[in-house]
């Protein structure tokens, strides 16, 4: 028995609903994704692998109690690995989708009363005083601005890891599989 020729295709109306709503998800990525880049001089959402994740928390010696701070954390990852290892940590990510997911992540992870997201723009957002690590994965040129802001808003002895990217004219105290340490000078 044969069933034809007949192919399926989808219903006209259904087909420009899909085509409609893939265009839509196609331009809020790229608006969430360029945006941050052109006008608030930032960097797209690239995420960090788990070993890279594990180097840097590694060189940032997390302990349990320790505040920690994710410039840029997009889904939260890093600051829910730091959360398992006991500290407290802060996601400030400027993409309001990355900031609901960390959210949802972290209470699915059971690291809620752990974490904090924020949907800001971190060169707006007076980083805590208190804070023991930040971690970034920031482009070089954003790296070298960084740094002042770093200085001002933290106290002596807070270290900063940066995933990739060197702070210019600043030597690392400290280098493993391309991550960096730094540490605010006293």
């Amino acid at each position: 028995m044969s069933l034809g020729n007949k192919t399926t295709i989808l219903p006209p109306m259904l087909s420009t609903f899909l085509l409609v709503l893939l265009v839509l998800i196609i331009t809020i990525y790229s608006i969430y994704t360029l945006v941050p880049v052109l006008f608030f001089h930032s960097a797209p959402y690239i995420r960090s692998n788990k070993a890279r994740i594990n180097t840097m928390l590694e060189l940032a010696d997390i302990k349990p109690g320790m505040r920690v701070i994710d410039i840029g954390s997009g889904d939260g990852e890093i600051c829910l690995h730091a959360a398992k290892r006991g500290a407290n940590a802060l996601g400030i990510e400027l993409n309001p989708f990355l900031v609901l997911l960390s959210r949802i992540r972290s209470r699915t992870l059971g690291v809620s009363h752990q974490t904090r997201f924020v949907s800001k723009n971190f060169w707006q957002f007076k980083l805590p005083i208190e804070t023991d690590v930040v971690l970034c994965y920031l482009r070089p040129h954003v790296m070298q601005e960084l740094w002042p802001k770093l200085i001002a808003d933290l106290h002596p002895g807070t270290i900063i890891i940066s995933n990739s990217f060197y702070i210019p004219q600043v030597e690392p105290e400290k280098e493993k599989d391309g991550v960096m340490r730094y540490r605010i000078p006293e």
